[in-house]
């Protein structure tokens, strides 16, 4: 049983690794059938209190949220709404994060995030939202405690020549000679 919170304080285990972290609790997670073995990447473990919130980004592999205690509410934009989302330049470490707070909108600075549309979804207990690769959205842990599970799984190559995917890709002839000059000392 969980106590109410009495202080400002928000605790978050985020994309934990279930297999890294707490092997232990492989044999009672099983990958949705949905998901093609050969496909699956990784399933990871939320756990929070309520008033965490993972701010405005999309994911490159496709996602199955799964969630066990609490509940979640997620927003998603379609990736046709990049350009309204005000991401971080492709270059950046954080390419697929959105320099917003959509929850307080300097509206000089962003004018076009007000044509932004978005789909509102209530994840309860038991529930499972699919989260496809490079939609943006913004997750909020609404219980005092909450719990998911998040299984990735790799993206068709094709969703890389769309604009998300190619603004990353353009990145690895960079990347590649960063972690050559990295390698050699230079």
């Amino acid at each position: 049983m969980s106590k109410k919170k009495t202080t400002n304080e928000y605790y978050y285990l985020q994309q934990s690794s279930i297999k890294s972290s707490f092997p232990e609790l492989l044999p009672d997670i099983e990958v949705p059938d949905y998901i093609e073995q050969k496909l699956f990447i990784i399933a990871n473990l939320w756990i929070g209190t309520g008033g965490n919130i993972s701010p405005l980004h999309y994911d490159m592999s496709e996602n199955f949220l799964c969630q066990l205690r609490g509940r979640k509410r997620v927003l998603l934009f379609e990736p046709k709404q990049t350009s309204l989302l005000y991401p971080f330049p492709a270059h950046s470490k954080i390419p697929h994060m959105s320099q917003l707070n959509i929850d307080q909108i300097d509206s000089d600075k962003f004018p076009k995030f007000q044509k932004a549309k978005y789909i509102d979804c209530m994840l309860e207990p038991g529930e499972m939202l699919f989260i496809p690769a490079f939609w943006w959205h913004q997750v909020y842990s609404l219980d005092q405690l909450n719990i998911a599970i998040n299984f990735w799984w790799k993206t068709n190559f094709k969703e890389y020549l769309k604009p998300n995917g190619s603004r990353l890709v353009s990145q690895i002839p960079r990347l590649i000679w960063q972690n050559i000059k990295n390698f050699a000392g230079l």
